[in-house]
């Protein structure tokens, strides 16, 4: 790779839907894959940082055999003979409704990405290649510095994986090569992200063919903490062991409005967080704690529960979109035994 001298920078963004996955208790993991490449799930952009000097195009089209092991994506770079130097940029997104949202989701901790790579003809150098997300508006690119990305130099396929990547690591994309700041925010306020790869090249007058298989990103994510109240409306959270069920609020933020949020059918309650005691919760959302915000009302079980005496009553779930959180409050139990 070559430093850029007034490049033109061609961002191909590639758009298709998300496919869930599974979360714990402690740590949710969400991954994201693609191994089929549509063309009908694909977004191509083009953003030139110096108008006038695109002499270089990128196309992008979906190969029905000989990927690993079937359909593939190929991505063919064609740098212009004559200017500057040239850098062209091919970057993966989700469409509105396929993405990561960590205030919903639970703060990022870091993502794990892999990808099958095969270059087919053209410059043997290889198509530069590695990960990408776009935030409110932003496109950060993975860049280990000073090493500069991965390359798909190798005419079988290989998987290329990299782990453990946090946000320090992202850089925007017109900061390339230069590893300058600013960085995504993972954290618990960060706006939505959608995750993706990018596909690189600088130089003049040559061609690249190669193409990308079983792209895979992984997401490890904090729980979400939620504040609940046990038996809402009495602060004493006394609960008679011969009660039938026990009453527990999941209250509402600005930003986590539990009634559209919260999936119902995930909701464990009890003295460990894990017991199986969810009974139903309530059609209509109530403001329970007055703050101006509607909070969701559920019931459990009171024999399922396991809590015993004076203890802690905790609360675990996950929300529509596979972020899981946790909410714990004292409780009495009476009599005790």
């Amino acid at each position: 790779m070559k430093t850029r001298s007034n490049a033109c920078l061609i961002i191909l963004a590639l758009v298709f839907s998300f496919l869930a996955l599974a979360a714990n208790s402690s740590l949710a993991d969400v991954t994201f894959y693609d191994g089929t490449f549509d063309p009908s799930d694909w977004e191509l952009i083009e953003i030139t940082d110096f108008p006038g000097e695109e002499t270089g195009t990128i196309t992008a089209n979906q190969v029905l055999a000989g990927g690993n092991p079937d359909e593939y994506l190929e991505i063919t770079t064609q740098l212009g003979s004559s200017g500057n130097y040239e850098y062209i940029g091919g970057f993966f997104g989700f469409f509105s409704g396929g993405g990561y949202n960590p205030q919903t989701d639970g703060a990022i901790i870091s993502v794990d990405y892999a990808a099958d790579s095969k270059w087919f003809e053209g410059l043997l150098g290889g198509e530069g290649t590695g990960r990408a997300l776009r935030q409110a508006g932003v496109i950060y690119l993975y860049l280990p510095c000073p090493n500069g990305p991965l390359l798909t130099s190798r005419s079988d396929w290989l998987q290329q994986t990299v782990t453990g990547i946090t946000a320090e690591y992202f850089f925007t994309a017109y900061g390339y090569p230069t590893c300058e700041g600013p960085h995504p925010d993972f954290s618990i306020t960060g706006a939505p992200i959608e995750f993706g790869f990018f596909r690189d090249n600088s130089g003049l007058g040559y061609q690249i063919v190669a193409g990308i298989d079983n792209w895979t990103l992984s997401v490890t994510s904090e729980t979400i903490p939620v504040a609940i109240d046990i038996k809402p409306g009495d602060d004493t959270n006394i609960i008679s062991r011969q009660s039938k069920g026990i009453s527990v609020a999941i209250l509402s933020t600005t930003g986590f409005y539990a009634p559209s949020v919260v999936d119902q059918a995930t909701l464990t309650f009890g003295a460990t967080g894990d017991e199986a005691s969810f009974k139903s919760c309530a059609r209509k959302p109530k403001d329970v704690n007055g703050d101006g915000i509607k909070d969701l009302v559920c019931n459990f079980s009171t024999k399922l529960t396991g809590l015993q005496c004076g203890t802690e009553g905790i609360l675990r779930g996950e929300t529509t979109t596979t972020g899981s959180f946790e909410g714990s409050q004292t409780i009495v139990i009476t009599p005790c035994k």
